[in-house]
């Protein structure tokens, strides 16, 4: 029995796993991608032709109301454990290359989870962003049986170096790559049809994080960008295609689900039943996959004083000073999709039902100290081929 976990390398990371028919357990894709704004994509109207995206939500389901965090080590490790990112000290900034942390080594992974379940090969492509410099933090040793890609973030995709800051973003070359991704995920899904497992994948598409609000993207009409709890910053194009869950598309594509969601599904999907390690804050979403349920009712954390559900969204004054509020922040997203108006005059209670729930996640004690970002970079000299040495 060949079971397989794989990735893709274009700018974005891609994490699937193949079971061959012999078993009723899905094949497993899923394809993250690096700053894509909400405007980025063709089936959100862009002028970036992304005819491959496109196709795989005709065919499976736009998730509407997927969430991250708002920028990308954050993302990464929530998805990696179900487990929101403060939890272990990586909520406020992403892991630079000066710095010597990485994803708590006591966190079991995705890639830990299946391979209790019998998962063979599971596989990292592209970015990792989760500890560089320490083999305890490494992918071969996060429970992924292959990697190829980088370690850190904001490499240059064309000599594939990580140099200065993050400069690929420009009108062209964001153009570009996002064809270019939208090509390498038209191929793979192009490969899972000719070897006719297509339909036992379970096989899902968002971005890390929202645009990073430079000439050429687009977070369309959402408000904000990367680093904002604001919609562009945490609202994330998403895509799911699995055939047994097809008669539950329809519902399924307004449900409130995000990031941490993936491994409690996951873990549901391959027939683990166990109790997991550390407790998951993300929660599975099989029973409305598999139609025992029609709604997910929840509160999701979006770090920093934001909370999100089907109806709202509050985000505390303070907590984030670039949002620059002046008080509690409550969006009615019946009246107003695109967060223009503060409505929480009137709305006292639910206000405060939301900031009980923020209060609960933004006092959580990590059990490892967040890390300022900027510690470390005086002196900081890359080592040689980026290699893990100790």
């Amino acid at each position: 029995m060949k079971k397989e976990f794989f990735g893709l390398l274009c700018g974005c990371t891609l994490l699937p796993a193949f079971l061959h028919a012999q078993t009723e357990r899905p094949n497993i894709v899923i394809v993250l991608a690096d700053d894509l704004g909400w405007g980025d994509v063709g089936f959100h109207g862009s002028e970036i032709k992304t005819p491959c995206l496109d196709a795989l939500v005709g065919e499976g389901v736009e998730l509407e109301r997927f969430y991250t965090s708002p920028i990308s080590t954050p993302t990464r490790a929530g998805l990696m454990t179900g487990r929101y990112p403060n939890r272990f000290g990586v909520r406020s900034a992403v892991i630079p290359p000066w710095r010597e942390d990485g994803l708590d080594e006591n966190e079991e992974t995705m890639a830990d989870m299946l391979a209790r379940n019998g998962y063979k090969n599971r596989a990292i492509i592209g970015k990792w962003h989760l500890g560089h410099t320490k083999k305890v933090h490494y992918p071969m040793n996060r429970g992924f049986s292959h990697f190829y890609g980088h370690l850190n973030g904001a490499i240059d995709y064309f000599d594939l170096t990580r140099e200065g800051e993050l400069d690929w973003h420009n009108d062209w070359e964001t153009s570009a790559m996002v064809s270019c991704m939208d090509r390498g995920i038209g191929a793979i899904v192009d490969a899972l049809k000719k070897k006719g497992i297509m339909d036992n994948t379970f096989f899902i598409f968002f971005s890390d994080n929202g645009t990073a609000g430079v000439p050429g993207s687009s977070s369309g009409p959402l408000r904000g960008h990367k680093f904002d709890e604001w919609d562009g910053g945490v609202h994330a194009p998403a895509v799911l295609y699995w055939k047994k869950a097809e008669k539950q598309y329809k519902n399924l594509s307004s449900q409130v689900t995000g990031f941490v969601d993936l491994v409690p599904t996951l873990k549901d999907l391959v027939g683990d039943h166990s109790r997991p390690k550390r407790e998951y804050d993300g929660i599975s979403i099989l029973p409305v996959l598999n139609g025992k349920k029609t709604c997910i009712d929840r509160d999701f954390y979006l770090g920093h004083g934001a909370v999100v559900n089907k109806d709202y969204k509050l985000i505390r004054k303070g907590m984030k000073p670039g949002l620059d509020l002046k008080q509690d922040f409550l969006v009615d997203y019946k009246t107003d999709p695109y967060e223009k108006k503060n409505a929480s005059a009137g709305n006292e209670k639910i206000v405060k039902a939301l900031y009980e729930v923020a209060l609960k996640y933004d006092t959580i004690t990590p059990c490892i100290p967040e890390v300022p970002y900027g510690k470390g970079r005086d002196g900081f000299k890359a080592p040689k081929e980026w290699k893990v040495v100790r």
